[in-house]
């Protein structure tokens, strides 16, 4: 499968979700790299959420969140694919950030 874009680099000024990804049935493995590139923010936390309809979407708490960004950084985290559908939810404290989020479906 090839690279997957959950969030486009663009400028966020609020909370939200990015795009609506397929990515396979429960089991596999997705490998996430975060790309945090301009930061006047406070902090900002992004979550793997997963579907099982593209449509209605959960997140287990701390098992699908990145490290909370306080400033620019990069991060990649792999984490168990929980349903055939993802995205990633962020939280905003501040006034903008810059960032971008790929992922990789691994067999």
């Amino acid at each position: 499968m090839s690279l997957l874009t959950l969030h486009a680099s663009a400028a966020t000024t609020v909370t939200g979700t990015g795009l609506v990804v397929p990515v396979q049935a429960a089991g596999g493995s997705l490998a996430v790299f975060l790309d945090v590139t301009v930061d006047d923010i406070t902090t900002a936390d992004f979550d793997i959420q997963w579907s099982l309809d593209g449509a209605n979407f959960w997140e287990l708490a701390s098992q699908d969140s990145m490290t909370q960004a306080t400033g620019i950084t990069t991060e990649a985290k792999i984490f168990t694919i929980k349903g055939p559908f993802c995205r990633v939810a962020y939280t905003l404290t501040g006034t903008s950030v810059t960032w971008s989020m790929v992922g990789h479906v691994i067999n």
